[in-house]
């Protein structure tokens, strides 16, 4: 008989029956109403539901309401539930195993931390773009050479040429930065300043804070002398002082009206750094407005829409025209854009591209270490995990909790990176040697708390999964029977592999870290070719507003040099345009007189302009003819040295003493120079190129406002400083000694890129080479607990404990020379993508690579040494007993 439940009620009982049981309830219920209906007719069947229905309405609705507390029925609050147990579960596991939750957190705080502050550095140096509107669209100007050699400066005709004959570019404009003197204090003061045209702000849109920017007739030469403060200059010079406008600096001997102050992010370029901001004026005579002078930096913004190809082809073209009509000085020279971002960053993009690679690799072996503590912790934990399986713990629900672990003790660790990693940016940027770009853009904020959150997560997963995979190999029986120890090996698989992962980052980084160190090596026996030793340098600028003339420059260095000769303890002293190591260096071309030199394709060198004990100060030898003398004056006959590489270039297979050469930017009067003598060719920028062809003219004869100086003392450089400074104020108490430095500081600085990037990766390198010896050694003591048995029934039947103990180490080495075979394939990639830092050595050198092997494997050998040790001395009585 079928006979359907009253809808009414059976709607009530499903609304208040738990959603567990509601099929249940409803299906009994139906049940016992058919049998009633056959036994008392449908009408009574009916009534006995309703009956039953308002009996049980109550109790299923509290039933409902109880399990609903315990556990939720919907999906977002069970799962909320699952979480929270699993926090729990996670903390408690944590307080059980101190030792191994400090080991985890410790080394994820060390690898989130660092991770952390190296993406803010490469962050704010590399991927964020620059702090003006359209600084997307702006390039850099650059002047290209048919040779291929490019340079960063272009001439200031052609850059006018450019500005008015590319359509694509919205602005334009050229500047320069220089060093002038603040007078007005207790003693001069040197102040980075850039000189800009009028297209300077409309470029990088400047808006003044206070005030107001240049006008246009203030660009004229002879006009007014106005000057910009930085928000930085204001603050620190003037106090921040509102009335600043209008206030009179004298800056070059010469007085300036400060017209304005910029906003606290206003963008500079090319100086960064700089604290001024002046109109730059050109005297109509100055030979900067030479075609062939190329000294000017250029910026232009691409209009939007335009293609930077499009904007390049335009400014071939426009660059061709100018060398057809200007063959003489414009023959070889075309033109190219560079976009500014990349122009700032230049060479550090390759050196924080080396440094987050090595983090990255560092972060790799770090959580293959903790992924090793943890599969240890998780044998102790089999029988737990075999009881839980047995009572209906599913394999995934097993693998979320172990995630869960890993997640929680690297977040632990990560919130504490995170606030470390500001710390780490800060001392990172400090050991960046020289200058990094960009460095007041370089902060923690929420893109790079984002990615220390995404570091955290991947750190958490890739150290829980090895444990999370184990729980695969889970056999109930044998891990029930097995109890703490756990029976599989499951561990020993996995944590082998981890090693060997480890083992293989670690070679390549040790084989980087000594590939950057021969390199260093070799560098640091590089003779210069001049002895740095005792010798402090600085520069002297002569303001053009007091010093016009030629005569007045040399009487300003010659007693500058006089007053400097009679300081006790010094020994000698000299001037020159061209210090070495001081990235001052001038190029020019020049004539071979005899030789039909013609141009476009006269020979080039380096020009340096200083006096005659020059050679002597800095202990460069003169390998041919004479030296200069003082009494090479302006009324002798005009003479010149040159280096050997010039005459080995210019003069091969004949002697350059005698020798001609005519100077095109000389003094103009047409005379030859004689070469009396060559010097020993010296390194001017670096120690690792061959040093460029140079021609050295006495001062007297071809004098320069800009000098540097070079006094040599036996006594130390602080008191020569002092004394030096006295010595330059009784000359002229305006002048400001600029950039103040031993002669071997300047030299060590050029080493310091090399230096770093060694250290860098030697540490790093160093590092994981440590945590492998960890792994290896935790491989190994498990391998041994779980070879007990094994061990002392061997001994037992005989194997004496030196064949146990080079058993275990052979185990070990095995291992290790997985790890080194595939290490090896890494670090010859490694190396082939380090060959642009190495200096005479091969990215693919067989002897590093063979001793790093060795390195490794030693290093294993004695990590598995203190195991091997303990499972010789197992007695084989008591083991069996315990069996």
């Amino acid at each position: 008989m079928n006979v359907r439940p009253p809808a009414l009620a059976a709607l009530l009982v499903a609304w208040a029956a738990p959603a567990d049981d509601r099929a249940f309830v409803l299906g009994d219920l139906a049940e016992e109403l058919e049998r009633r209906a056959v036994r008392d007719g449908a009408s009574a069947a009916r009534r006995w539901y309703w009956r039953e229905t308002l009996a049980s309405v109550s109790p299923l609705a509290r039933r409902r309401l109880a399990a609903r507390r315990e556990v939720p029925n919907a999906p977002a609050p069970r799962l909320w539930h699952d979480v929270r147990h699993d926090l729990r579960h996670a903390l408690r596991v944590a307080r059980r195993a101190p030792a191994v939750t400090v080991a985890v957190v410790l080394t994820m705080v060390l690898g989130v931390g660092v991770t952390t502050a190296v993406f803010s550095v490469v962050d704010g140096v590399l991927l964020r773009p620059l702090p003006f509107a359209g600084a997307e669209r702006t390039v850099r100007l650059r002047a290209t050479f048919r040779s291929g050699g490019i340079s960063s400066s272009i001439a200031y005709p052609d850059f006018q040429d450019f500005q008015r004959g590319v359509p694509a570019f919205e602005a334009a404009s050229g500047m320069t930065a220089t060093r002038m003197t603040l007078l007005g204090g207790e003693h001069p003061e040197p102040v980075d300043v850039v000189q800009a045209d009028s297209g300077y702000g409309r470029v990088f849109g400047l808006r003044p804070a206070l005030g107001r920017l240049f006008a246009r007739d203030e660009f004229t030469y002879g006009a007014d002398r106005v000057v910009l403060l930085t928000d930085r200059a204001w603050r620190r010079r003037f106090g921040a002082d509102p009335r600043v406008v209008g206030r009179t600096i004298v800056l070059d001997n010469e007085s300036r009206v400060v017209v304005g102050v910029l906003p606290p992010h206003a963008f500079l370029y090319p100086s960064a750094d700089a604290e001024l901001l002046v109109p730059l004026t050109l005297h109509p005579r100055s030979f900067r407005h030479n075609r062939g002078a190329i000294w000017m930096d250029a910026v232009a913004r691409v209009r939007d829409g335009v293609p930077l190809e499009r904007a390049q082809a335009q400014l071939s073209a426009v660059a061709a025209h100018i060398a057809n009509a200007y063959p003489d000085s414009n023959h070889d020279i075309g033109a190219s854009l560079q976009p500014l971002r990349d122009a700032i960053v230049g060479d550090v993009r390759q050196m924080l591209a080396l440094l987050a690679a090595a983090v990255a690799a560092v972060l790799l072996v770090a959580c293959g270490n903790v992924g090793n503590l943890l599969l240890g912790q998780s044998q102790a934990r089999g029988r737990e995990f075999a009881v839980r399986a047995a009572i209906g713990g599913s394999a995934w629900r097993l693998r979320r909790q172990l995630l869960a672990e890993s997640l929680t003790l690297a977040a632990l660790g990560g919130v504490l990176g995170v606030a470390l990693a500001p710390a780490l940016t800060r001392l990172v940027v400090a050991l960046y040697p020289g200058t990094l770009p960009r460095a007041a853009e370089v902060h923690v904020d929420a893109r790079v708390l984002g990615v220390a959150l995404a570091a955290t997560l991947l750190a958490g997963l890739l150290s829980g999964w090895p444990t999370a995979r184990r729980i695969a190999a889970l056999d109930l029986s044998r891990d029930l029977r097995a109890g703490g120890r756990g029976g599989t090996d499951a561990r020993g698989r996995l944590g082998t592999t981890l090693v060997v992962a480890q083992i293989a980052v670690s070679v390549a980084l040790v084989f980087g870290a000594g590939l950057l160190g021969e390199t260093l090596w070799r560098l640091t026996r590089v003779e210069p070719g001049f002895d740095a030793r005792g010798v402090l340098t600085f520069a002297v600028s002569a303001p053009s507003a007091k010093y016009q003339t030629a005569a007045s420059q040399r009487a300003l260095y010659r007693a500058l040099l006089d007053s400097l000769r009679v300081v006790p303890g010094v020994r000698d002293a000299a001037v020159t345009s061209d210090l070495p190591f001081s990235n001052g260096q001038r190029h020019d071309v020049y004539v071979r007189v005899g030789k039909g030199d013609r141009s476009p394709n006269l020979p080039s060198a380096a020009i340096a302009i200083g006096s005659a004990s020059f050679p002597s100060t800095m202990r460069i030898a003169v390998v041919r003819g004479r030296p200069l003398r003082e009494s090479d004056d302006e009324r002798a006959p005009k003479v010149v040295l040159v280096n050997e590489a010039l005459a080995r270039q210019a003069y091969p297979n004949e002697d350059p003493i005698g020798r001609q050469i005519d100077w095109v930017g000389g003094d103009g009067s047409g005379i030859p120079w004689t070469i009396v003598g060559v010097t020993h060719s010296v390194a001017e920028w670096d120690l690792w190129d061959a040093p460029d062809p140079q021609i050295f003219f006495p001062y007297a004869q071809a004098p320069a406002a800009d000098e540097y100086v070079a006094v040599r003392s036996d006594l130390p450089p602080a008191p020569v400083l002092a004394a030096a400074r006295r010595a330059v104020a009784s000359v002229d108490p305006t002048l400001a000694l600029l950039d103040p430095r031993p002669m071997t500081e300047r030299l060590d600085a050029s080493l310091a890129p090399q230096r770093f990037r060694a250290a860098l990766i030697g540490g790093f390198g160093a590092l994981a080479l440590a945590l492998s010896v960890v792994g290896v050694y935790g491989v190994v003591a498990h391998a041994v607990g779980r070879r007990t048995r094994e061990i002392g029934i061997r001994m037992a039947l005989g194997q004496d404990a030196r064949r146990v103990r080079l058993g275990v180490v052979g185990e070990a080495l095995r291992v290790a020379a997985l790890g080194v075979a595939l290490g090896t394939t890494i670090a010859l990639g490694a190396g082939t993508w380090l060959a642009s830092f190495l200096v005479q050595v091969s990215p693919r050198d067989p002897a590093l690579l063979a001793l790093v092997g060795a390195l490794l494997l030693g290093a294993a050998a004695a990590a598995a040494y203190a195991p091997a040790r303990r499972a010789s001395r197992v007695d084989p009585a008591m083991t069996l007993h315990g069996e």
